[in-house]
């Protein structure tokens, strides 16, 4: 399994209980792996919440809003094909990998680059 993904399942059921020191070394390991140009936390309304200090906030405010949209979409599939619950995908692009992990309250996303 992704690094990555190994990461975000190892904090996500813990996410309300974790100090805020915690929450930003998870943001920075996960920003740690190679190829990550970026980590977004945001609202399932589309704001964001928290990210890695490289994104410009205009890229953080663009993300979070497409991704919080493409994912109530992604849910309805899930929900009207009878699969359950939506609990991660990603998105194979030409220039990388947008990595989306949602849960009730928020949306985990990272943006990877392509591996060469």
């Amino acid at each position: 399994m992704d690094l990555i993904k190994i990461t975000w399942y190892q904090i996500k059921g813990d996410y309300q209980m974790i100090s805020q020191k915690q929450f930003e070394e998870t943001l920075k390991s996960l920003e740690s792996h190679p190829g990550v140009r970026g980590v977004i936390i945001t609202s399932n309304d589309g704001l964001p919440i928290s990210s890695t200090s490289n994104l410009s906030m205009e890229m953080r405010e663009n993300v979070s809003a497409l991704v919080a949209s493409l994912v109530g979409r992604a849910k309805a599939v899930v929900t009207e094909l009878n699969e359950g619950e939506l609990n991660f995908f990603t998105l194979d692009t030409s220039q990388g990998e947008i990595l989306v992990a949602p849960e009730n309250d928020y949306v985990l996303i990272v943006l990877r680059e392509k591996n060469k």
